[in-house]
């Protein structure tokens, strides 16, 4: 009986925890990824991620985190969705070999401001406002591309326990 009680509670804690998160600026250790380009509406994401999943086990390749998605541009630079250009990764050790369609960077960014948003992927939008409001607040600006890393599975989890942790590259102004 203690066991399920003790579950419960650390459930409980890691929500509460997750839902009160507030924005930080963080050192961030830069790290290789393996990925699939993704171009076109981000509607496009979770279909590539499932494509980046598979290749991933059809490379017997081991990920080192969760998967994410990188945006390389964004709706308001772009006169159309289909301009959007986005990648979906995953953490992979650096000696490891890649082949087609995968391919592979790194994540060099050394300074990031980090949020944790759990709730429904259409609502993570309503995060950023906050995030870059943070950002200037704090006397640093957006100094890469946006990260948004996917912790848990929709196919498992209920949407309003999703979590998204949204990772911003920043330098001091």
């Amino acid at each position: 009986m203690r066991k399920p009680i003790i579950a419960i509670l650390v459930l409980a804690a890691c929500v509460i925890g997750a839902q009160g998160q507030e924005v930080t600026i963080q050192d961030n250790a830069p790290f290789t990824y393996a990925y699939l380009e993704g171009n076109g509406p981000y509607n496009q994401i979770g279909a590539k991620i499932g494509a980046l999943m598979q290749e991933i086990s059809k490379q017997q390749l081991q990920g080192d985190g969760a998967p994410f998605g990188l945006y390389l541009n964004s709706p308001q630079e772009v006169k159309s969705e289909a301009e959007l250009k986005w990648r979906v990764g995953i953490p992979v050790s650096k000696k490891v070999p890649v082949a087609a369609p995968l391919l592979k960077d790194e994540f060099n960014f050394t300074k990031v401001a980090r949020y944790l948003y759990t709730g429904p992927y259409e609502k993570v939008p309503e995060s950023y406002a906050k995030i870059f409001q943070y950002i200037g607040a704090n006397g640093y600006q957006m100094a890469g591309p946006i990260m948004e890393q996917y912790w848990n599975d929709p196919m498992t989890v209920k949407p309003e326990q999703l979590m998204t942790e949204i990772i911003i590259p920043v330098v001091k102004k």
